[in-house]
C-alpha cells in the first residue's frame, strides 16, 4: 500500500486536472442515458476523499513530510477555515443536501491544494509539474477548438447529449438575445470557460518569452478566440489583469519597459474607442449587456448583478456570524429557502461563514500570493500563478468564480505543486 500510494495520488491528481473541464458534458450525457445523477456527479468528490485517506496514511508513516506541511502557515489557516465551516453548521439551519453541496464547493479545491503539496513532496521531481502543465495546455487547447465546432453546428446540437432546461442549457445568449450566442465548449457555462482559460493563456504568454514557436502562438490565438466568444466580461477583465500583471512585473526587462511606456497610450485608445463606439449595437450588447432598442423599464443583467451583490453585502452586515454552509451561492439552490446568489464568491463566503470565515479565506489567498512571489525567479510558473491568482480574484469578485470546479480545482491543484519550490 505504501509503495502504491504515491502513484495512486499522482495519477488521480492528473486525472482530475485532465478530466474536470469535460465533466459537465460527460456527466450530462451519461445521466441523460442512464439516470442516477448522484453517482455520476459525485464520483470526483469520492475520489478526492479516497486520495485524502491515502495521503493521510502515507503521512502517518512519513512524519518528516507531515511536519513540513503542518508547519506551513497557509495549511494551518486552511484547517481552521475548514473547522469553522463545521462549527457554524452546528448553529445554523439548512438542508443536508445544501450543507453537503456548500462544503464541497468551499473546501474541495483547498483539499486538492493540500494533496498537491503531498504529491510534490513525495516525488521531489519536476516531472510531476511538467506533466501537469502539459496536461493543462493540451486540455485547454482541445476545449478551445471545440468552441469552433460549436459555432459551426446548430445551436441546439447539444440536445442530443442531454442538455436542456433540467441540466445545462443547450446554448447561452446575452440577455436572451438569439443574435448573440455565447459559447461554453464542454464546461458548464461561458463564464466558467472564460475563467478557466485565464491560467493557460497566461502560461503560454510566459512561455513565449522563453522559447518562441508557432505552436504556442497558435494555441494562444485559439484560446483567446474561445475566451472572446464566451462574451464573459468578468473573464475578459480577469485575463487583462492576469496577463497585464505578468507583462508589467515579470516579463523580460525590455518587454516590461515597452509595456509600461505603451500602457498610457493603450488606455487612452481604449477610452476613445469606447466613447466613439459605445452607442453601437455590438458594444451595447457585448460589453454593456444592454439592448439599445429596448425602451422598457426591465432591469438588465448588469443591474441585476450589482443589485445581487449589494443584497449580499447587506446580508453579511446584518448577519456577521454567517447563515451557515449552503445558505448562499450555488449550493443555496438545494435549500428549502429562496436561493441567495450574490454574484461574488467573497460575499458568498461572508454570507455562509461570517466575517471571520471571510477574513480567513482572504488570509489564505494572501499567504498563497506571498508564497508564489518567494523565489519567483527560480520557477517561471510561480509568477504565472501569482498573476492568474489576481485575474481569478477579479473574476470571483464579479461572479462565484471559485465555486466552479473547472476553475478552482485546476488552479489550486497546480498552485499546490509550486507552493514551496
Amino acid at each position: 500500500m505504501t509503495k502504491l500510494a504515491p502513484k495512486f495520488l499522482f495519477f488521480s491528481f492528473l486525472l482530475l486536472i485532465a478530466y474536470i473541464p469535460f465533466h459537465g458534458f460527460i456527466s450530462t450525457w451519461i445521466i441523460s442515458e442512464n439516470g442516477n445523477e448522484l453517482r455520476y456527479k459525485a464520483w470526483k468528490e469520492v475520489l478526492i476523499i479516497l486520495m485524502l485517506v491515502v495521503a493521510f496514511n502515507y503521512l502517518s508513516r512519513h512524519r518528516d513530510v507531515l511536519k513540513k506541511l503542518a508547519e506551513r502557515r497557509i495549511n494551518q489557516v486552511i484547517v481552521v477555515y475548514g473547522l469553522l465551516h463545521l462549527i457554524v453548521a452546528l448553529f445554523t439551519d439548512q438542508t443536508l443536501k445544501a450543507f453537503m453541496h456548500g462544503m464541497v464547493i468551499n473546501l474541495r479545491f483547498l483539499a486538492i491544494f493540500l494533496l498537491a503539496q503531498v504529491i510534490v513532496e513525495i516525488y521531489k521531481s519536476d516531472t510531476v509539474k511538467r506533466l501537469t502543465i502539459k496536461t493543462l495546455l493540451v486540455v485547454s487547447t482541445i476545449i478551445s477548438a471545440l468552441v469552433i465546432l460549436q459555432i459551426l453546428l446548430p445551436k441546439e446540437f447539444l440536445q442530443h447529449f442531454g442538455y436542456g432546461e433540467d441540466t445545462i442549457p443547450t446554448y447561452f445568449t446575452i440577455d436572451r438575445n438569439l443574435e448573440y450566442i455565447r459559447y461554453a465548449s464542454t464546461t458548464r457555462g461561458p463564464n466558467v470557460l472564460g475563467a478557466y482559460l485565464i491560467l493557460p493563456v497566461t502560461t503560454l504568454t510566459a512561455f513565449f518569452f522563453v522559447k518562441r514557436n508557432w505552436r504556442k502562438i497558435a494555441q494562444t490565438v485559439l484560446m483567446l478566440f474561445a475566451l472572446l466568444m464566451t462574451f464573459s466580461r468578468s473573464a475578459w477583465l480577469g485575463l487583462l489583469a492576469s496577463v497585464g500583471i505578468y507583462k508589467i512585473y515579470f516579463s523580460p526587462k525590455k518587454i516590461r519597459d515597452t509595456v509600461r511606456k505603451l500602457l498610457p497610450v493603450l488606455l487612452i485608445f481604449v477610452a476613445i474607442f469606447i466613447a466613439v463606439f459605445s452607442t453601437t449595437d455590438f458594444i451595447q450588447h457585448t460589453v454593456f449587456h444592454q439592448d439599445p432598442d429596448d425602451l422598457s423599464d426591465v432591469i438588465n443583467s448588469t443591474d441585476e448583478h450589482w443589485e445581487a451583490t449589494k443584497a449580499g453585502v447587506e446580508d453579511v452586515i446584518s448577519n456577521p456570524l454567517g447563515s451557515g454552509v449552503g445558505t448562499a451561492g450555488p449550493a443555496s439552490r438545494s435549500n428549502d429557502k429562496p436561493a441567495r446568489i450574490s454574484e461574488n464568491y467573497f460575499v458568498q463566503v461572508g454570507q455562509e461563514v461570517g466575517v471571520v470565515g471571510l477574513a480567513l479565506f482572504i488570509w489564505i489567498n494572501v499567504l498563497l500570493a506571498q508564497a508564489l512571489l518567494h523565489k519567483r525567479d527560480e520557477e517561471i510558473m510561480k509568477p504565472v500563478l501569482f498573476s492568474a491568482l489576481i485575474g481569478l480574484t477579479v473574476v470571483s469578485m464579479l461572479l462565484h468564480g471559485w465555486a466552479d470546479e473547472e476553475v478552482a480545482i485546476t488552479y489550486w491543484g497546480i498552485a499546490g505543486l509550486y507552493l514551496n519550490s
